[in-house]
């Protein structure tokens, strides 16, 4: 079973006040999820995907990222 996450440590609120705490929490939700991490893979066929026009000095623009 979970610990409760909100305890009431002194006094004798109304379930009114009660309840609207417990809106507020619920409204501002947990952590915020991570942003998905970019594999490997995907950001070396992404970089794979410029390929340079053809020119004398093409193979320098081979190089960049």
């Amino acid at each position: 079973m979970n610990a409760p996450v909100l305890r009431i440590v002194s006094g004798q609120p109304e379930a009114e006040h009660v309840a609207a705490l417990v809106a507020v929490f619920s409204a501002l939700g947990g952590q915020p999820e991570a942003a998905p991490r970019q594999s490997a893979w995907a950001a070396s066929a992404r970089a794979a995907r410029r390929f340079p026009r053809p020119a004398p000095d093409a193979w320098r623009l081979s190089l960049r990222r």
